[in-house]
């Protein structure tokens, strides 16, 4: 997450026209419903999570995440 809080301490969001929210969630899991549900437009999370929710590993979602 680091990577992420330094850009936005920098105004590297605002540069590029993005207004990001950073915003800590409980666990893993919740992040990945949050994102599979759209309540989140993006995620830092671990690099397997997206692989495995689009195989159906982890979540019921019939979202598809693009990388």
């Amino acid at each position: 997450m680091a990577p992420l809080a330094v850009a936005f301490e920098k105004g590297f969001f605002e540069d590029e026209g993005l207004s990001v929210q950073l915003e800590a969630q409980a666990n893993w899991k919740v992040l990945l419903d949050r994102v599979a549900s759209g309540e989140l437009d993006g995620a830092h999370m671990l690099a397997g999570q997206p692989i495995g929710a689009t195989i159906g590993f982890g979540t019921k979602s019939r979202r598809h995440y693009r990388f």
